[in-house]
């Protein structure tokens, strides 16, 4: 399955299940992600406020069960740093610094915690008087803050006109977005495993696709080209204007993919061209001032053949249809529209 969408939220119960061990390997892999740009990690604040919680219950509950069986170490009491390993105060540090390494996280790697004061909770109340997952268990009323987490979530896709998704292992998540009605824009993972297999299977399909717009790079050229004859090119000064132009060379120097699909791709190329512009210009030494009109007056028109580098950003698009092994690419976009430095003197 390839990547559904680069913006993640991550729930309380993807903490807890690495054991809030934000050096493990899958965590690892999940921040080299992020810092790739492949990946923007999201959290609510319910999340944040849950997950911090669940640190301090957590802590405490260990701290009981030490208490509670004190039979089974007792042998470890004759050891030289156990009771200080175990004691109050050290409990207490263990606390701060689990805390502490999830705020470290966030600070680092989570793009935003999103607090959201308008979320609509109509059609929660809908699904909870309807018994609608999550609510249709004996314990429906404790399913309020993933319920509204997600609703965050949605509210955030709506107004940033974004699609997301979100990693939890809650099976109910799946039910709940269909009956919010956030299917088209809003997407599941389990876990972060299922999250990282699926951006592995999308950075190899973009290699792939990538080497496709290579292979095709003289159909590119030629496109390029048409739309180079067509382009509009503006330049400064001396009322001048472009009367011919041409591409003289185009290489892709980069590739970026707004869209990945099964069938289709869209990406933004990065073309270095240099292109010759003949360009008609007043003649600056045939011009005349009218001290009585104050205004100038020129007499002659010049043409000059200027060659340009410049970097260009444009769409292309890649399909194929079902069942096919072929990739038809095509340059989509049809206009160029840019400002040039001219200088007659040079």
């Amino acid at each position: 399955m390839l990547l559904l969408s680069e913006n993640v939220f991550l729930d309380t119960e993807v903490f807890v299940a690495k054991n809030f061990d934000f050096s493990s390997h899958k965590f690892e892999l999940l921040q080299a992600a992020i810092a790739r740009g492949n990946l923007f990690i999201y959290l609510t604040d319910i999340v944040v406020r849950e997950t911090e919680k669940h640190i301090v219950d957590a802590v405490r509950i260990a701290r009981r069960s030490l208490s509670s069986t004190k039979t089974d170490y007792r042998i470890l009491e004759v050891c030289k740093h156990f009771h200080e390993a175990v004691n109050d105060s050290k409990f207490e540090t263990y606390e701060k610094e689990i805390l502490q390494s999830f705020r470290d996280f966030r600070s680092k790697f989570v793009k935003e915690v999103i607090h959201i004061t308008h979320v609509p909770i109509e059609d929660l109340m809908d699904c909870y008087f309807q018994e609608k997952p999550p609510f249709n268990k004996e314990t429906k009323k404790h399913e309020f803050p993933d319920a509204l987490s997600l609703a965050e979530i949605i509210q955030w896709a709506k107004e940033n006109r974004a699609t997301a998704a979100v990693v939890s292992n809650d099976s109910d998540i799946p039910s709940l977005i269909s009956s919010l009605q956030a299917g088209d824009f809003l997407f599941h993972y389990n876990t972060i495993e299922q999250l990282l297999d699926s951006l592995s299977a999308t950075e190899e399909k973009k290699e792939q696709l990538s080497k496709s717009i290579q292979e095709h790079y003289t159909k590119l050229h030629e496109e390029l080209r048409s739309v180079f004859s067509d382009a509009c090119f503006h330049p400064r000064g001396y009322d001048a204007e472009v009367v011919d132009q041409e591409l003289l060379s185009a290489q892709i120097t980069e590739i970026n993919f707004l869209e990945v699909r099964e069938d289709y791709a869209l990406s933004e190329c990065e073309f270095d061209c240099e292109y010759r512009l003949e360009i008609e210009y007043d003649d600056p030494d045939a011009v005349f001032w009218d001290s009585e009109d104050k205004m100038a007056y020129c007499f002659n028109r010049k043409r000059k053949s200027k060659v340009f580098t410049a970097l260009f950003y444009l769409e292309v698009e890649l399909s194929k249809e079902e069942g096919g092994e072929e990739w038809s690419v095509d340059l989509i976009s049809n206009h160029i529209s840019r400002n040039v430095d001219f200088d007659p003197w040079e």
